[in-house]
């Protein structure tokens, strides 16, 4: 008898190198004081420890709300950029060695009570998700800033790449609301994976209509070609879900910049 999938396979192979992004250079004189004569990758470490506190903030505001229509929105979103960034981050390590990276799929049906697991429930892991993928986030821009060593540094980036996808996966099954599909356990697995595999499918088609892999690390940069693709079209996210997604960037950048100036 076949068992229940319990990994997602995320493949390494997706796009170019060149399809990194890379920050433009600022004139803004409060970032070029942090940037200028900083360790090499203290840009774009920055950028990504604002932008994942920021989508963290954001979610955890929205799931707030009970609005199921923007939780799948924002899921949507924030699913799509955990993926850009895991392939980056964690995927794209040794990807001429290995074809795949496996990630445990949440568990639908709970393994000891056989209880279905709820939304509300992959909510919250999604949420936690996204506040440790903070935490490391501001953990490697430290690093970076104080020069550490560059193999901790290395695997440091593995754990937040891991801790993404992860959570991109998680993201992804809340998106589809896979818990309220009347589901046996074999299918409810079967649909969290495909629901994983559709999040990971638009991250790609992103990155081809952008040029580069939708990140986290983006959210922080306004002129960033994802962040420029939320500004000026309004069917990538939901108004609601932007305007809380932008204001917390601003609260989230300021924040590190006053703590920078200390």
């Amino acid at each position: 008898m076949t068992r229940p999938r319990r990994e997602y396979v995320f493949n390494t192979v997706q796009s170019s190198s060149l399809s990194d992004y890379v920050p433009d250079p600022t004139r803004d004189p409060e970032r070029r004081a942090i940037f200028e004569g900083g360790n090499q990758g203290i840009v774009v470490a920055w950028l990504q420890k604002v932008g994942a506190i920021a989508a963290e903030r954001t979610f955890s505001e929205v799931a707030g709300t009970n609005d199921a229509e923007q939780i799948t929105d924002a899921a949507d979103l924030f699913a799509t950029a955990a993926m850009g960034t895991a392939y980056h981050t964690f995927a794209q390590h040794h990807a001429d060695e290995v074809m795949f990276r496996r990630i445990n799929l949440p568990r639908m049906f709970d393994p000891e009570s056989g209880k279905r697991t709820s939304q509300e429930e992959l909510i919250e892991k999604a949420q936690l998700g996204l506040m440790h993928a903070a935490e490391l986030a501001s953990i490697i821009e430290e690093m970076v800033r104080e020069g550490r060593n560059s193999k901790l540094l290395t695997k440091k980036n593995l754990t937040l790449g891991r801790s993404l996808a992860t959570t991109g996966v998680a993201l992804s099954v809340v998106r589809r609301n896979v818990a309220g599909l009347q589901l046996s356990e074999f299918e409810a697995q079967e649909e969290a994976m495909w629901s994983a595999q559709a999040s990971y499918d638009h991250s790609g088609d992103l990155t081809r209509v952008l040029g580069v892999r939708p990140t986290i690390a983006q959210f922080a940069d306004n002129r960033s070609p994802f962040m420029q693709y939320l500004n000026t079209d309004k069917n990538s996210v939901m108004q609601p879900v932007y305007e809380k997604l932008v204001a917390e960037i601003k609260v989230a950048e300021e924040q590190s910049l006053r703590a920078a100036g200390r």
